[in-house]
């Protein structure tokens, strides 16, 4: 392989407090989610009308930010290492253990409190002999799952797919600065994605793939994300389109607003094209806006960032089942409202802290939960500069 040119891609602390905040923000929607209308695993027993109008300003993008900024740190470990395959070890490690730990031990009580709020399950150790590992359906729920971790495997098989197409057609550098100086020139990074993100949605639809419908613009997120790492092009057409990007943003949210307050109680499908359309102009330049934004106002670094950044995995591996579990004993107890959202917000807190602790202090917990310690990673050795990208130059 000829030695690329691209440079070594230096540490965004404006990304790393986004990848923090974007977490954050992903907890916080799930807590919204058991407190407003609308179906979930588990409902408070007195819903709270007024979350539907946060949660339905950031549905459509809070996902495509996560898999964009992922593409980013995915390009950035990629240069950490020696060889494609150390670097697809380690991130499968990274991924898929906590993956199969997540749904051995830490799903598994949301599904019981699913069938419990359905009426169909016992009690929790019958429900695990009996249930959880069937490999069947249990009303319309497949036994085992992973509920909120599906991100992993996602993120895994985007990166596995970016390394074999790195490996196996290595592509010329000049190539691909010209096709990607191509998309950042003029408007076309801010229009021609969410364009083909629209035709990919409605194609789903018209299919009738409703999972591939909400999940038309993550690759594009994530492939943005690993662009932006090595293209300084794509950075300055970002910033460029910023306030083009916003005034998108700002109108989209406006008309998601709108049609939430004036909502067919049965939807037409011009209706709902609409509404794939709005959501896609909130969720490719509200992406854009959230990179410029972090990038002008989040570059510093801070004796927090560290271990919140490190906190984040553990903190998304537990915290959906605490807010299940938290919740169902609270609908049980009929507590609801202000003393709900504080207890859910503190059991959330709390078992989250307790999860980084217990990353940060057990090696075997650290791998499990997507966090190990420092002295029992992988030391690899440091690629030479560009080598993670094998572009011929």
């Amino acid at each position: 392989m000829n030695r690329p040119s691209n440079p070594v891609i230096a540490r965004n602390y404006g990304l790393d407090w986004l990848r923090i905040g974007a977490f954050a923000l992903l907890i916080l929607f799930h807590i919204c989610l058991y407190f407003g209308p609308g179906h979930w695993i588990v409902k408070s027993p007195r819903e709270v009308a007024w979350v539907a109008w946060p949660v339905a300003a950031i549905v459509p993008w809070r996902l495509t930010v996560l898999f964009a900024v992922s593409g980013f740190a995915t390009a950035a470990m990629m240069q950490r290492y020696a060889t494609l395959g150390g670097f697809l070890a380690e991130r499968t490690r990274r991924l898929l253990v906590p993956l199969l730990f997540g749904m051995l031990a830490i799903v598994p009580p949301q599904d019981w409190v699913r069938l419990q709020a359905e009426g169909g399950a016992g009690s929790y150790a019958d429900f695990l002999l009996r249930d959880c590992f069937s490999f069947s359906l249990h009303g319309a729920t497949f036994l085992p799952n992973w509920e909120h971790l599906w991100f992993l495997p996602w993120l895994w098989l985007y990166t596995l797919c970016l390394a074999a197409a790195m490996a196996l057609v290595p592509v010329r550098r000049d190539r691909l600065d010209r096709a990607l100086g191509w998309l950042a020139g003029g408007r076309r990074l801010l229009y021609l994605p969410a364009a083909l993100i629209l035709c990919g949605m409605a194609a789903a639809r018209a299919l009738h793939r409703p999972e591939l419908v909400e999940s038309a613009d993550y690759l594009p997120a994530f492939l943005f994300g690993v662009a932006y790492a090595h293209f300084p092009a794509l950075r300055a057409a970002n910033a460029r389109l910023f306030g083009e990007a916003a005034a998108i943003s700002l109108a989209s949210l406006a008309v998601t607003w709108w049609r939430l307050a004036f909502a067919a109680e049965v939807p037409t499908a011009l209706d709902q094209l609409v509404d794939l359309g709005v959501g896609t102009l909130l969720s490719w330049p509200m992406l854009m806006v959230m990179f410029r934004l972090a990038e002008r106002f989040l570059d510093f670094d801070h004796p927090l960032r560290q271990p919140l950044a490190a906190a984040v995995f553990p903190a998304y591996i537990v915290h959906q089942t605490i807010i299940v579990v938290v919740g169902w004993e609270l609908t049980r107890a009929g507590i609801a409202g202000l003393p709900a959202a504080l207890v859910q917000v503190a059991a959330v807190v709390g078992g989250c802290f307790a999860a980084w602790w217990l990353a940060r202090s057990s090696p075997l917990a650290g791998v499990l939960l997507g966090m190990p310690p420092r002295r029992d990673r992988a030391r690899p050795q440091v690629a030479t500069e560009g080598e993670a990208l094998p572009l011929k130059s």
